[in-house]
């Protein structure tokens, strides 16, 4: 018997919809719209304002804003939403920091998860602290607070 790559993709697929595994929903900008508690890891938290883009007719785009701490910078940047996560680039001035406490900037890929925001920071060092050129990536929680 002979099955072609559509239709047994097309079995798979409805099989892992009935079992309700599969494409999340997409989270509209409207509904992704808040505040965040962001925690990346080792005591560092950052927040973030979530406001839905400007001309978004198709509304998978939010502006995220930010704030600065000790340790981070302020920044700002659009993400956009496909296939069940948001995902935003920012170049930050300080996102690379060395042991001798310099920092280098980077563009920083911030992805997560739609429905449980949940996510990775990552960033190419192409050796800038003297070791050697790698991806840097560490993971990183969203909690909505307004």
């Amino acid at each position: 018997m002979k099955i072609s790559c559509r239709m047994a993709a097309s079995v798979v697929f409805a099989g892992l919809a009935a079992v309700g595994v599969g494409v999340a929903s997409p989270a509209s900008a409207d509904e992704f719209a808040g505040t965040y508690n962001v925690d990346l890891g080792g005591g560092t938290s950052a927040t973030w304002n979530v406001t839905p883009c400007d001309n978004d007719p198709a509304n998978h785009c939010v502006h995220v804003v930010q704030t600065g701490d000790s340790l981070q910078q302020p920044w700002n940047a659009d993400a956009f939403w496909q296939v069940g996560y948001w995902t935003l680039v920012v170049n930050r001035p300080d996102f690379l920091a060395c042991a001798d406490g310099t920092k280098h900037p980077a563009d920083a890929t911030y992805s997560w998860n739609a429905a449980t925001l949940e996510g990775q920071a990552s960033a190419y060092n192409p050796g800038l602290c003297g070791g050697k050129p790698q991806t840097l990536a560490a993971p990183f929680t969203m909690t909505k607070v307004s």
